[in-house]
């Protein structure tokens, strides 16, 4: 078999993206490193690189396509019953948009760790969303009650909450604009389960996310579409919009505040999290995500520009 050639960076790479699942609680996949690490190998030929490399032999073992830190005691098992709740998550997610689709949601995807299919039964089921224009708190506002309609409703929809909601103005600046590696990798693995052409339209906007992740950028936008004209909301919806911003967004600061003390008097840190409000937005961040985009700082080398030593694995018979 021919050898397998990896540069450093990509063995940092690996190095970041299994401690950011470690994280996380969850495990890498060799289907996953081939597509986040681009055309360079094959499931097959990093599982022949895992074997040869030194560098990747000392820390890490393989157990039927997992990637596992030496001396860890996750079980395949354990990552296989998460990705079954994942796909039980998605399921419920399809249910909720036939009650949370509006005209004025463009998007509604799962992301968060159902987006990961790696789901733990602690885990919320994260929505984002992407409103028309000046319509981010009027919908934010039906979804809310929604929600709660739905949870007093069924047990089943506790766990679904909507981590960030966007109007597709803003969620057009936030895609367009060169962002780092952990939105990068967020952005591709979001599932749309309502408005996918819209989504995959945004994400054609996030051009410079192939310079992190290039086979995996390619494989979801495909080819180019035409874009619809915008509709421009009524000025009554624009103030509208506006005064909800202002009284229900008040709500959210409060109950944001309520849940974080929680939190903390529970020791849940990672769970606690910064809610950033603005008239076209409503985004919730928690702190485990602030500590990953640190992680993710250690691919400041774009897969494109990778060039450094390279390593060569023994060839295997």
């Amino acid at each position: 078999m021919k050898p397998t050639m990896l540069s450093d960076e990509s063995i940092t790479r690996i190095d970041v993206f299994y401690s950011v699942a470690k994280l996380n609680d969850s495990a890498l996949t060799l289907s996953d490193l081939s597509l986040l690490l681009g055309p360079e190998a094959t499931p097959a030929e990093l599982e022949q690189a895992f074997e040869s490399y030194p560098v990747l032999n000392s820390k890490y073992q393989l157990k039927s396509g997992f990637v596992f830190e030496k001396g860890s005691d996750m079980q395949v098992s354990a990552e296989l019953a998460k990705k079954t709740l994942a796909l039980r998550n998605t399921a419920l997610a399809s249910a909720l948009v036939r009650r949370l689709r509006q005209r004025s949601c463009t998007v509604i995807a799962v992301s968060g760790s159902t987006s990961y299919n790696s789901v733990k039964l602690s885990d919320d089921l994260d929505l984002f969303c992407v409103t028309r224009d000046d319509s981010a708190w009027i919908f934010l506002t039906k979804a809310l009650l929604l929600l709660r309609a739905s949870r007093l409703a069924s047990a089943r929809f506790s766990s679904a909450t909507i981590s960030c909601v966007m109007d597709s103005r803003f969620a057009e600046e936030d895609f367009g604009r060169e962002q780092d590696a952990l939105f990068a990798r967020d952005a591709l693995n979001a599932m749309a389960i309502h408005g996918a052409g819209e989504y995959t339209q945004l994400l054609r906007r996030a051009g410079w996310i192939a310079k992190f992740f290039p086979r995996l950028y390619t494989e979801r936008v495909g080819p180019p579409r035409v874009e619809l004209p915008r509709r421009r909301q009524s000025v009554l919806t624009r103030i509208f919009n506006q005064f909800l911003f202002l009284t229900v967004g008040r709500y959210v600061k409060v109950r944001s505040l309520l849940e974080n003390r929680r939190f903390a008097r529970s020791g849940a840190w990672g769970r606690s999290f910064v809610a950033m409000l603005g008239p076209d937005h409503c985004i919730f961040e928690s702190l485990r995500y602030k500590q990953m985009r640190k992680m993710y700082g250690r691919m400041d080398v774009p897969a494109e520009r990778q060039s450094g030593r390279v390593h060569q694995a023994a060839a295997v018979s």
